[in-house]
């Protein structure tokens, strides 16, 4: 199995704020994907569309797999379109000065068939989420 694809990088924000930010879905709205509601408790169904702005959609339904309160919440992600099962974990840590380091990893995305389009590839995957992780959230939380 290759690497998970990972995104980690600390936040000038606390780490209750960036639990919020990942489990509220009116925060989460602000910043993520539009996800009308959503409860940070194990065996939790959720969808919400993926994508690129202007592009085509992907609807993605998931399933929570484990919380951690405050500091991890694991989900499946699976395109309904290109079903397959892959793992989304996000893991937040205390550091110094009320900062929070903030690892996210989706395992599995190496085991999708190579018929599935360039769009939800492991390198498409990184940069959306070094996008969505490093400038989005960060931009939320640290307003």
């Amino acid at each position: 199995m290759a690497a998970p694809v990972v995104t980690e990088v600390v936040l000038e924000a606390p780490p209750t704020a960036v639990w919020e930010a990942i489990t509220v879905a009116e925060k989460m709205n602000q910043w993520y994907f539009k996800i009308p509601v959503f409860k940070a408790e194990v065996g939790y169904s959720f969808k919400y569309f993926g994508g690129e702005p202007g592009g085509k959609e992907y609807p993605i339904s998931c399933k929570v797999l484990e919380v951690v309160p405050g500091s991890k919440l694991v989900h499946t992600w699976s395109y309904d379109d290109y079903p397959h099962e892959t793992i989304v974990s996000f893991e937040l840590f205390p550091e110094e000065e009320k900062n929070t380091r903030i690892r996210l990893s989706h395992t599995g995305l190496d085991t999708m068939p190579a018929a599935y389009p360039e769009k939800v590839s492991a390198a498409s995957h990184q940069q959306g989420w070094d996008y969505i992780i490093g400038r989005s959230l960060r931009g939320f939380v640290e307003e």
